[in-house]
């Protein structure tokens, strides 16, 4: 039998109790925990989104083009390779002068 590995990662996230107690009950009527509850609800909610919606709260249209987000994509995953510059007050005088 095959096994398939899935890369996952943990995200320490913090809700208001009010918010918790609502999903500990949604959680306890569907008979499982309250971490698999908001797993299932966040996975299903990434699963759905489609590819082209705008993420952007307030729907900018930056967001509506696809090369601004492939731009963003790219950039993150350049961070995550740490293959980025700290832009620090030295380095931007020196690169930008007084601009």
């Amino acid at each position: 039998m095959a096994t398939i590995h899935v890369e996952t990662k943990k995200k320490m996230v913090e809700l208001p109790i009010d918010a918790l107690h609502k999903l500990a009950a949604l959680a306890t009527s569907k008979g499982i925990s309250v971490k698999k509850y908001m797993e299932s609800i966040l996975l299903d909610k990434a699963y759905t989104m489609k590819r082209d919606q705008n993420p952007s709260p307030s729907n900018d249209p930056y967001f509506d083009d696809p090369h601004n987000i492939e731009r963003i994509m790219e950039s993150a995953r350049q961070a995550q390779e740490g293959k980025t510059v700290e832009l620090t007050p030295e380095l931007r005088k020196k690169l930008f002068g007084d601009l």
